[in-house]
């Protein structure tokens, strides 16, 4: 269900909805803030946040939007997954992950899943939206968890205390791979994610999203030093582990009636 923001107001001119969307979402060095502007309104330390760490305060969207439906504007692009809560820092801010410039070449490690787009293609914002639940995940959690470490194409969070996870975009081959740093978790990990893809598939992409679940295999036999990944189905059939056993429930439900922190809530159960 909408919040009581959303439901309070019907927008009859769609080009100031866009116009708003894109005052947040800009490139700086196309659409740069007057310097003079911001420097008189002390929002210098705002911009710089905004543009370096993709991280939005409530003073710097008050003034873009110029104080006109604030939480309107808010409360859309949380429900559009845009952005999220940062719950790492005392101040008010949200993470807007289409901001981030930076791009990670390091190798990541620990046990892998893709998510494989490639029958059709993987959409731009996909990857941003997954990462603004993982955001929304961690942040929520009732024990303080280390800053999330985030990058363009990739982003390395703590989901709860042990279960650390990272997120790359692979845009060469149309996947999205997700490492699971403790093998013990692989499973909890696999639920959460894909329970996050079908959210956003049925909110956001109309359904239309389409993709093949692989599952790293891990190859203990002396013919050879690579790990396979197979479907999703077979490994659940086999029960492969670490993603499938006794006790590990994997959730494939969006359960698009209900609002993005409901349903984020709703995996911790």
């Amino acid at each position: 269900t909408s919040t009581e923001a959303l439901k309070s107001i019907v927008t009859i001119n769609p080009q100031w909805l866009i116009n708003c969307l894109s005052s947040v979402i800009r490139d700086a060095s196309l659409h740069p803030f007057e310097i003079d502007e911001i420097h008189n309104l002390g929002l210098e330390k705002d911009v710089e946040l905004l543009f370096h760490q993709a991280l939005a305060s409530r003073d710097i969207l008050e003034y873009v939007w110029k104080n006109e439906q604030v939480d309107f504007l808010l409360n859309l692009m949380e429900r559009l997954m845009l952005l999220s809560p940062w719950g790492f820092d005392k101040n008010e801010c949200y993470l807007i992950p289409s901001l981030l410039n930076e791009k990670f070449n390091g190798p990541n490690s620990g046990t892998r899943c893709v998510f494989d787009f490639s029958s059709t293609f993987l959409p731009n914002g996909v990857f941003q939206r997954l990462v603004c639940f993982c955001i929304a995940y961690s942040g929520s959690q009732s024990s303080k968890l280390k800053e999330p470490k985030l990058f363009k194409n990739c982003a390395h969070v703590t989901l709860e205390p042990d279960l650390e996870i990272t997120l790359l975009e692979e845009t060469a081959s149309q996947c999205i791979s997700l490492f699971i740093m403790e093998p013990r978790f692989a499973g909890k990990a696999l639920s959460i994610a894909q329970s996050m893809l079908h959210k956003l598939n049925a909110d956001v992409m109309n359904f239309g999203l389409r993709w093949e679940t692989l599952l790293e295999h891990i190859n203990t036999g002396h013919n050879s030093n690579e790990n396979v990944f197979i479907p999703y189905d077979v490994a659940r059939k086999k029960s492969l582990r670490p993603w499938f056993g006794e006790g590990l429930v994997h959730r494939t439900s969006g359960m698009s009636n209900v609002d993005p922190f409901s349903f984020v809530d709703s995996l911790k159960d």
